[in-house]
């Protein structure tokens, strides 16, 4: 599956400058989400797997580079999101067709792990938001079960 990459102009999206990568998932791609800075894209799928990739460096062959598949899901992804980098480690969240919120963190350079997994939704979970950070490390998500867990990071 194939995706194209375009910049921002200062009052519209414009195509200045375009390119496709194959992000090597091997179903339709649900989500797609850029870190703060830009320096990560994570993408979700029905192949049950989140995929992060990083800018290439000048003269690459491909515009981006794979780092790591995230398994965990046990049915489609339909969303990813990162937190604010405000937060020691990467955050990323991801949710699914299989009631799970799975919140991962990057564990040492490059590599993610599962940090966290909520599974009392009673059917799927279609939407996640982080909040600002001035709450804290706080993710909201959303169930076609009706309901929205709000969850928050405690020490």
């Amino acid at each position: 599956i194939i995706f194209s990459v375009f910049s921002v102009g200062a009052s519209k999206m414009a195509e200045k400058s375009s390119s496709s990568f194959d992000t090597e998932h091997d179903e339709m791609i649900h989500d797609i989400q850029m870190d703060y800075y830009g320096r990560l894209v994570a993408t979700c799928s029905s192949d049950c797997t989140v995929r992060i990739f990083t800018p290439s460096t000048a003269g690459a062959p491909k515009p981006y580079t794979h780092l790591q598949t995230l398994t965990g899901h046990e049915g489609p992804v339909w969303a990813v999101g990162w937190a604010h980098p405000r937060f020691n480690g990467n955050f990323l969240a991801s949710c699914g067709y299989d009631r799970k919120v799975i919140v991962w963190q990057e564990t040492s350079h490059n590599h993610w792990g599962k940090q966290f997994e909520y599974t009392k939704h009673s059917a799927s979970v279609n939407a996640l938001c982080w909040g600002p950070h001035e709450l804290g490390l706080c993710l909201a998500a959303a169930s076609s079960d009706g309901t929205v867990s709000v969850l928050y990071y405690s020490d």
